[in-house]
């Protein structure tokens, strides 16, 4: 349909974008957003126009492309733009100043439409920044399916003309005008049937006025789109159209050139026909066609019921287009869709990690390719074949793993490759894994067998899968954490050799956060440094992370947040511009892990991912790259006062894989439940987790997160059975220097605050009546046993609950048990 309709009040509402900074633009898909903002943009001169459409498959652009831009308006704002380089929190507000003095004379539109695909990649001062500029000729307007966090530009400040999903929806009356322009003249029964099934959604309207501009009759009831589009859209096509249609299912846009690619001698009739099918915009000074969200989750579920062979060949043909592009994410989807092995090999299996291809991940498509693969294939590939034994080890699938390991060390043997066989023994190694000298016997087997660096091993594929804390990986066990550092620079020496210093710094990462959980911050951050410095120098992006993460750790715990601040604009200025990771799953994980793990520390975990918060807490989606995020779920629970929850997810996890669960999670996990406990008035539960944690950690004096909370577990250092066995660490935590005080801000245990450590301990005689009372005698009893008034012995009492926030006898008796 040629025609479009908007209601006189959504042409008045349009009407106000000319004189608009900041618009924004937010409703599902199918609202007629950009067919909207197209419209109110017929009349503006083209070259006023430019327009940025993100997709899924290709990479973010879309601030380089918004600061070139602003280069053209003014060359100067443009160049400070691009010198302050990757955008982030430590330096959006001296971009953000940038943009409030720019001065534009001449109308400009910049739009970008599907914003919710980039939207993570803009940071929320900059768009404020946007909203609160004087006006003048620059409009900047967002179109999106949902803006996320970022919608709070619009709830903050009165400046963001906003268009939402009520705006674009269509009445009774909108649908009979909307009839009436395309010249029918509907029943007030058939405008009823068509709000009734469509609800007001742009798209299926369209869909029902199409069918009776060219068919007539009547109107079915229809429950979905797809229904819709079936009916009245795909059912009308020939078996030949609906198959070029199938071709083009696997791309988010089609550019004109790729036609002979995807329908060889068919293209000009492909090209006619996505010009006539619904839901298709073309643009055509790019010569690139964007099909809608819509009809193209329509295109694939209709090609996944197509014959196996003929979808086989398109998403082969697919996956070849997307290769020959420098697509090598998007190709393997592709080859695995199509069940070509072989091509899926041959495609570069590096940098993978996390990523999700459609609803499979990678350890799952990992599984499923090594299950169906004959041995022959295999051998022809012995690089694949062992990249793919890696991603089943990272997504935690063991028994996969060791069982394709010894497979592939059976093809490997037969191949007679010595390089080969030194790339198995460093995959191998993590079958040992925590035994790091276990490790370093595969290595020295390696470094025996090749002549050259591991190809496998490479700065794209990160040091241990991403992990950012060597403590957590490698300390396990106690009394032995100095002697470990030890053990692990002995094992990254030979390892370094082999795989170009893939290992770079994490020794140094090891030994600073070793000295911080002995509470040694000026010694941690000199590793710290030294961490930094020597990952940079490498490009072991794990290293480099955790270098960020422990100095952010060190500069919370002593309450710096000048420090804080630099840890952050280190994070953000060097481990995340490591343009090999850039827009991948395992960049884009181990960043959002880091900054979850410090502002869970900050007891801030709200401004963390989505992921990491507490209502996502879940077991199964736990690796290395990301276990940390637990502790951040863990307060997010806590903070909600979700006790018993948090307790159930500590306890299950526990529980989980031992390479999982070192050391020092296990410790951190320990403090966590004796907490939570004491919350919901459990203390004798409580002081078992204590004397748990107590145990691991005095071995090593880690005592570092326990002074964090000893406010808070003062009242279980006082039970006798803990002075007893842990009376010199006790003092210890008490006196280390430490200045934690986001816990006590964040109040998250604040039911536990009358407990001592301020009120002071009890007296000796204070202590015998709370044993008495413990025994179960009354106080006329506890009075004759001491010799003294009935009236002195309810005092002691009172004062007992003073001390201790208790409030009745049951609860003193339990405590003292």
């Amino acid at each position: 349909m040629g025609k479009l309709y908007f209601s006189e009040e959504m042409s008045q509402k349009l009407s106000k974008i000319y004189s608009r900074g900041l618009v924004m633009v937010e409703a599902p898909a199918g609202y007629g957003k950009t067919t909207a903002v197209r419209w109110a943009m017929r009349d503006v001169p083209s070259e006023q126009i430019h327009w940025f459409t993100a997709v899924t498959c290709l990479q973010d652009t879309s601030l380089d492309w918004f600061i070139r831009q602003i280069g053209q308006l003014d060359q100067d704002a443009g160049a400070a733009l691009r010198q302050l380089g990757f955008l982030n929190r430590s330096n959006v507000s001296i971009a953000a100043d940038i943009l409030a003095n720019l001065e534009v004379s001449e109308s400009c539109y910049l739009i970008v439409d599907n914003f919710q695909f980039i939207g993570d990649n803009w940071p929320l001062p900059l768009l404020q920044a946007l909203a609160d500029r004087r006006r003048d000729e620059l409009h900047v307007i967002l179109i999106s399916q949902n803006f996320g966090k970022l919608r709070a530009v619009f709830e903050n400040t009165t400046n963001v003309y906003r268009f939402s999903s009520r705006d674009l929806l269509l009445n009774r009356k909108n649908i009979a005008e909307y009839g009436q322009q395309l010249g029918l003249k509907l029943s007030r029964q058939q405008t009823e049937t068509i709000y009734r099934n469509t609800e007001g959604w742009a798209a299926a309207v369209s869909l029902y006025f199409e069918h009776l501009c060219q068919d007539g009759g009547g109107l079915p009831e229809f429950q979905d789109m797809d229904a819709l589009l079936h009916e009245f859209f795909w059912g009308k096509l020939s078996r030949e159209e609906q198959d070029m249609l199938l071709r083009v299912a696997v791309f988010d846009y089609i550019r004109e050139e790729q036609l002979p690619e995807i329908a060889p001698g068919q293209e000009a009739a492909l090209s006619g026909l996505l010009v006539r099918i619904p839901l298709m915009h073309h643009d055509q000074r790019e010569r690139i066609s964007y099909p809608h969200e819509l009809l193209r989750h329509f295109l694939l579920r209709m090609l996944n019921t197509a014959p196996g062979d003929f979808r086989s060949q398109v998403y082969e043909s697919a996956g070849e287009i997307y290769r020959r592009a420098d697509n090598n994410k998007k190709a393997v989807e592709c080859f695995f869709r199509a069940g070509n092995d072989e091509k899926l090999f041959s495609c570069e299996l590096t940098g993978l990690l996390n990523e999700k291809f459609g609803d499979t991940s990678y350890t799952a498509l990992a599984q499923t390719v090594l299950k169906r693969c004959p041995a022959g294939l295999l051998a022809a590939w012995p690089r694949s074949m062992l990249r793919l034994c890696v991603a089943l080890f990272a997504g935690t699938d063991f028994d996969g793993f060791a069982a394709e390991l010894e497979r592939a060390h059976d093809i490997i043997a037969e191949n007679g490759d010595p390089q080969l066989m030194g790339e198995w023994h460093i995959v191998a190694a993590f079958r040992e894994f925590p035994n790091i000298a276990g490790m370093k016997a595969h290595y020295l087997a390696a470094e025996s067998l090749m002549t050259e660096p591991s190809r496998i091993f490479t700065p794209r594929e990160p040091y241990m899968f991403g992990t950012p804390s060597m403590w957590y990986l490698f300390y396990r066990k106690p009394g032995w954490m100095m002697e470990t550092a030890e053990e692990l620079r002995d094992m990254l020496e030979v390892y370094n050799r082999l795989t170009n210093h893939h290992g770079a710094g994490a020794y140094e990462l090891y030994l600073g956060e070793a000295l911080s959980v002995q509470g040694k911050f000026d010694e941690s951050d000199i590793y710290a440094h030294k961490a930094a410095m020597l990952s940079e120098r490498w490009q072991n992006a794990s290293v480099t992370y955790g270098a960020a993460l422990l100095l952010g750790i060190n500069a919370i715990y002593q309450s710096d947040m000048i420090s804080l601040q630099k840890a952050i604009e280190y994070l953000e200025n060097k481990a995340l511009a490591y343009p090999f990771l850039q827009h991948t799953a395992i960049n884009t994980q181990m960043a959002e892990t880091v900054r979850g793990y410090l502002l869970g520390l900050m007891m801030e975990p709200d401004r963390s991912a989505e992921w990491a918060r507490g209502p996502a807490d879940m077991l199964n989606d736990l690796t290395f790259t990301n276990f940390m995020a637990k502790t951040n779920r863990i307060t997010d629970l806590i903070l909600r006062k979700e006790y018993k929850r948090a307790i159930a997810s500590v306890e299950a996890s526990l529980s989980l894989d031992s390479r999982l669960i070192s050391l020092s999670t296990r410790n951190f996990m320990c403090v966590g439940l004796a907490l939570c406990y004491l919350a919901i008035g459990l203390p004798n539960r409580a002081a078992d987790w204590l004397d748990q944690s107590l145990t691991l950690a005095e071995q090593d004096k880690n005592y570092t997160f326990l002074a964090c909370f000893r406010k808070y577990l003062s009242i279980l250092f006082l039970l006798p059975s803990m002075k007893k066995k842990h009376g010199k660490a006790i003092q210890k935590i008490k006196a280390l220097e430490i200045h934690y005080t986001k816990a006590e801000e964040s109040r998250i245990f604040f039911m536990l605050e009358k407990y001592p450590e301020q009120m002071g301990q009890l007296t000796e005689r204070e202590r015998e009546v709370a044993q008495l009372v413990a025994a179960g005698l009354r106080n006329r009893e506890i009075a004759e046993k001491l010799f003294i008034s009935e009236e002195t012995v309810k005092s002691h009492i009172r004062s007992i609950f003073n001390k201790t926030n208790i409030d009745r006898r049951s609860r003193l008796v339990e405590l003292l048990k």
